[in-house]
């Protein structure tokens, strides 16, 4: 008896809670080049649109400086097709791998890739999803403002 009891309590609430948090930290949208625009003025970068050529890889490019603190960069970029954006990660990732002193931290899926690289005084993020990529670099004393844009902008 206690045991029919039990799991017809228990049961609906594991059931409850397996789909409750099943889509936590799964499938994260790619934003748009003027939707990470804006959340980076707002978290005081200035940023401007790179021109980018009809033939490139690229249907845009955005780089910014934090207003405050010239040292922390920002850059977003929007491929035309996710391979290459996929490539492109992959390059940056490989070039700090390579060097010597980083520590490097990263987290892989299908549709969203990030990375995080620290030594010395540096720190550098670096996130895929789809096929953009954002991304920041500055000191170890920036790594809370980068952090923020890409905790905004769920990348």
């Amino acid at each position: 008896m206690i045991k029919k009891s039990f799991f017809k309590i228990v049961a609906p609430l594991f059931l409850s809670a397996a789909l409750l948090f099943s889509g936590c930290g799964s499938a994260r949208t790619a934003l748009s080049s003027d939707e990470i625009k804006s959340a980076a003025e707002s978290a005081g970068y200035t940023v401007n649109s790179q021109d980018v050529s009809s033939s490139s890889k690229l249907d845009s490019y955005l780089a910014g400086t934090q207003q405050s603190d010239s040292s922390l960069q920002m850059a977003f970029v929007q491929f035309k097709e996710e391979n290459d954006a996929k490539d492109f990660y992959s390059q940056m990732r490989d070039a700090y791998s390579s060097r010597a002193g980083l520590e490097i931290k990263e987290t892989n899926s299908d549709t969203y890739t990030t990375m995080t690289a620290q030594g010395g005084d540096l720190y550098y993020r670096l996130s895929r999803i789809s096929g953009t990529v954002l991304y920041a670099k500055g000191t170890i004393a920036d790594k809370a403002a980068a952090d923020a844009l890409f905790k905004n902008t769920k990348y």
